[in-house]
């Protein structure tokens, strides 16, 4: 299937490509190429990293784990991961594996995200990039708590905590 660019942003990299199927489809790019990161981040206690962020396409703040999208400097998604855990919570993550890679919708956008799960040890916080509203860490028994109740309701984090979940039982 060939995708035709039909509109670009001029001052930010996002675009809406459309192709000549029937009925006509169409697939928003955001970042070119450049994919994103969410990190199930664990302190020494096993809590997890929790931020809280305003979400203005739903006009929502939302709780979801730490995440962004990549830049040039990042060797890879473990570095955008562990990058993202430090900027949006001022805490260095160690033992950063990948656990795969989820499309967060894949019936419009073309972008991929990295699960990356680390551990962070305890030590002093670092400055935060301020894009996030609070911090907290939750148990694994709050986490559950939070999802079953619709606390947490964020796609990508909750899909990351799947394949977390799935990977921690094998």
């Amino acid at each position: 299937m060939q995708w035709t660019q039909l509109w670009h942003a001029q001052s930010f990299p996002l675009w809406v490509e459309g192709n000549d199927a029937t009925p006509r489809m169409h697939r928003v790019m955001i970042g070119g190429d450049r994919a994103g990161a969410v990190v199930v981040a664990r302190n020494d206690q096993g809590a997890f990293a929790l931020v809280r962020q305003r979400r203005l396409a739903i006009e929502r703040d939302l709780w979801e784990f730490p995440r962004g999208m990549s830049e040039e400097s990042d060797a890879d998604g473990i570095a955008t991961g562990l990058r993202e855990l430090l900027e949006e919570t001022g805490f260095h993550g160690e033992n950063g594996i990948s656990l795969g890679q989820i499309y967060p919708d894949s019936g419009i956008l073309g972008g991929h995200i990295e699960v990356i799960a680390c551990t962070v040890p305890e030590q002093k916080r670092c400055e935060i990039d301020g894009e996030v509203d609070a911090l907290q860490w939750v148990s694994l028994a709050e986490l559950r708590s939070m999802i079953v109740s619709g606390e947490l309701q964020d796609s990508i984090s909750l899909a990351a905590f799947t394949l977390w979940k799935t990977r921690d039982e094998a």
